[in-house]
């Protein structure tokens, strides 16, 4: 519409600028040179997730369990963090002519577990490949 122009607020870069050219470029530099020279370079610690989806939450309970007692017997640190269960919900009308107002509600609930492994050795990536967990769960494994 025509008349909505006066009422938006002009956007002026001038009015506003980013931080950084508030402080001044001499101050970001030395900021950011001290911040790197701290400390020194951190040796990276290896870790890898496994991340298990399943639609039973007993047996996929049981699966983690099983992988955190042989990575542990292995030697590797390991810690399991439940994330939050995914619901997907359907509404479907339960006859196939009129009665719209009867309807149906389906809901499917996928749990989920994730897992991260520090410091493993060849003996925990062994006990991992050799285990044989129950069949419904979904694993995923990245570094």
């Amino acid at each position: 519409r025509p008349g909505r122009e006066r009422h938006r607020q002009p956007t002026n870069p001038q009015k506003h600028p980013p931080f950084c050219f508030v402080l001044g470029a001499s101050f970001w530099t030395r900021t950011r040179r001290r911040r790197r020279s701290r400390g020194g370079a951190r040796p990276r610690r290896q870790r890898f997730r496994i991340r298990l989806n399943a639609y039973d939450h007993r047996i996929l309970d049981q699966s983690v369990r099983r992988i955190l007692d042989s990575v542990r017997r292995s030697g590797a640190t390991v810690t399991a963090v439940p994330l939050p269960t995914k619901k997907n919900k359907w509404t479907v009308i339960r006859s196939p002519f009129i009665d719209k107002d009867s309807r149906e509600q389906f809901e499917m609930r996928t749990h989920r577990r994730v897992i991260f492994v520090s410091d493993p050795n060849q003996e925990t990536m062994d006990a991992l490949l050799s285990l044989d967990l129950p069949a419904g769960v979904d694993i995923e494994m990245k570094s």
